[in-house]
């Protein structure tokens, strides 16, 4: 049973496209938070919508991936 515990923690594709998605996305976010409070007026945002452009299709496939495994771990478990 502790087997089935550690294995369903570990899905570190799926972390790691969270994380990909949280550092790629989030500047820009905050970019464009900060620029419509009117603290950052002269925030220039074409990089961090580069760098978003760049990170976010290898985040949305890892993320895909981490979930597909978790549903195939979580039938596999059922199974046995």
């Amino acid at each position: 049973m502790k087997e089935q515990n550690k294995s369903k923690s570990k899905n570190w594709i799926l972390y790691i496209g969270l994380g990909l998605f949280v550092l790629g996305v989030g500047p820009l976010l905050i970019a464009i938070l900060l620029s419509n409070i009117g603290v950052g007026e002269s925030i220039n945002p074409i990089g961090l919508g580069i760098l978003a452009t760049i990170t976010i299709w290898p985040a949305m496939i890892l993320i895909m991936i981490g979930i597909g495994l978790s549903i195939y771990r979580n039938f596999s478990y059922k199974d046995q």
